[in-house]
């Protein structure tokens, strides 16, 4: 097996490994689960992306979204990771993708401008703390990175249609996942309401009287 059949098997090898991970990511209501199982998705995402036809753009999104998730995840934790400059250095850094697939490649390629929208739609839905908004944002930042696994770019520097097949299922799962995490989020909201009803009924049933004896259920 030669070096480059070498490093194309690894990189497919990455992809059903994220593919996997994909699975469970956003049907969790703990946004430091999300975030956790995101961060192994994205270091699986840019070996996958280095290694399957050396996609520049896709890589450096998902080498920033390594660090943008390391430092969402402590944004409940310490208060140097929750101040809102954090999203606009990443937003930033996202938006500089074509800049760098310009770099690397030597001329520019509009391809590269799909996982840049992806990822700065991603990086507003993860900094968030609302999880039902950051799961449709989610969905929505999907749009672009489909399209970006459904094209390459040629030796003339033009796209052409070279599906990405491990890309192209991580994609449609992980739509997937923030869809049911939607519903999931929608079922608990409404069991925990019910529940706040409930002991606020028992409590008013059982609470004591205002003359000090108990009162009646």
């Amino acid at each position: 097996m030669t070096v480059a059949e070498i490093v194309r098997v690894t990189g497919q090898v990455a992809g059903w490994l994220q593919f996997a991970v994909t699975l469970p990511m956003y049907v969790s209501t703990r946004r430091s689960r999300v975030l956790a199982i995101k961060l192994t998705s994205d270091i699986l995402g840019a070996v996958n992306m280095l290694c399957t036809g050396f996609r520049a753009a896709g890589a450096y999104t998902n080498s920033v979204a390594i660090a943008r998730e390391i430092v969402f995840y402590q944004r409940t934790r310490h208060k140097w990771a929750d101040r809102k400059i954090w999203l606009f250095l990443f937003l930033g850094l996202m938006a500089a993708a074509p800049v760098f697939d310009f770099a690397m490649r030597g001329s520019f390629v509009w391809l590269s401008l799909l996982p840049a929208a992806g990822s700065l739609i991603a990086a507003v839905g993860l900094f968030g703390r609302n999880m039902l908004t950051s799961k449709i944002l989610i969905i929505a930042s999907q749009i672009p990175y489909l399209a970006y696994n459904c094209l390459a770019v040629g030796d003339d520097m033009k796209a052409l249609i070279s599906f990405n097949i491990p890309g192209i299922v991580i994609c449609s799962m992980t739509v997937l996942s923030a869809a049911a995490g939607i519903v999931n989020e929608i079922v608990t909201a409404k069991r925990k309401k019910k529940e706040a009803e409930e002991e606020k009924e028992k409590e008013n049933g059982q609470g004591p009287a205002e003359d000090g004896r108990p009162g009646r259920a």
